[in-house]
């Protein structure tokens, strides 16, 4: 496989806990306006933090997530908020 193939099958991995009934539905805003949803999420910060991290490596900031019910807000500018409550 090449190395930009291997690239493109890593981007649609999925953590095998998704697939467990239960968990988050979490949603993530990113500084160029786009979004994504993360759904069965168990370990809401964990996942938050692999997010962030993995946007700074294509040059995107994670400006505000929240859970996707309600619009709770988790995280915003580098802080975070209302982890004991799952959404």
């Amino acid at each position: 496989m090449k190395k930009t193939e291997d690239l493109e099958v890593r981007k649609f991995e999925v953590n095998p806990l998704t697939n467990i009934p239960g968990g988050s539905f979490i949603t993530i805003e990113y500084s160029d306006g786009s979004f994504t949803r993360g759904v069965n999420i168990k370990y809401v910060r964990k996942y938050i933090e692999t997010v962030i991290t993995e946007s700074l490596l294509k040059g995107l900031d994670v400006t505000k997530a929240y859970f996707t019910a309600g619009h709770e807000l988790i995280y915003e500018n580098g802080r975070f908020y209302n982890l004991d409550k799952k959404g």
